[in-house]
């Protein structure tokens, strides 16, 4: 899944896998079963987000997450 595959999991911004992946970095910290897990899905969701920064509401999302923590 995370190698030649993985950069093409989300082809479009209507892609419902997308707000799945949103999701994994606003659901708090404490919900994932242990530390570990919740920076491997972080981790994951980054890599898909990095494949698909040139659409439109995928970079506001990222640049508004990156405004959140300044």
């Amino acid at each position: 899944m995370f190698f030649e595959e993985f950069p093409n999991l989300i082809k479009d911004e209507n892609d419902p896998n997308l707000e799945i992946e949103k999701a994994f970095f606003t659901i708090p910290e404490e919900n994932f079963s242990n530390d570990l897990m919740g920076r491997w899905s972080r981790d994951a969701s980054a890599m898909f987000f990095l494949n698909i920064a040139h659409l439109p509401s995928v970079f506001t999302f990222l640049m508004d997450l990156v405004l959140e923590s300044v």
